[in-house]
């Protein structure tokens, strides 16, 4: 088990954005957060309002003190995300945040 978990922080370090995130719940801001950003070709919808690209945020379960809600923000690389799913990675101790941009942060 421990040598799974060295494997898991050794393939995080290599996907961690170089620019760490704020991240904000109901209580206030957190200290700024590695993240892992994730753009990955959204499911296939034809129609009106189709969305081209889905923004995955990845954040180690350990970081945040409460389950993540979509009322929380993320701010990275100049802007504002909003929640809009999350999903519990409890095999991987970490939360996947499907985001929308929120706005540039001035």
């Amino acid at each position: 088990m421990q040598g799974e978990a060295a494997a898991l922080a050794a393939i995080r370090a290599e996907f961690v954005d170089p620019e760490p995130a704020t991240y904000i719940q109901s209580w206030g801001a957190l200290p700024p957060l590695a993240v892992v950003r994730l753009e990955t070709a959204a499911p296939s919808y034809e129609g009106p309002g189709r969305t081209l690209r889905t923004i995955t945020y990845q954040i180690l379960q350990a970081d945040l003190p409460e389950e993540p809600t979509k009322r929380d923000k993320l701010i990275h690389r100049g802007r504002q995300w909003a929640i809009d799913d999350v999903t519990r990675r409890d095999d991987i101790g970490e939360w996947d945040l499907i985001v929308s941009d929120a706005g540039r942060i001035e």
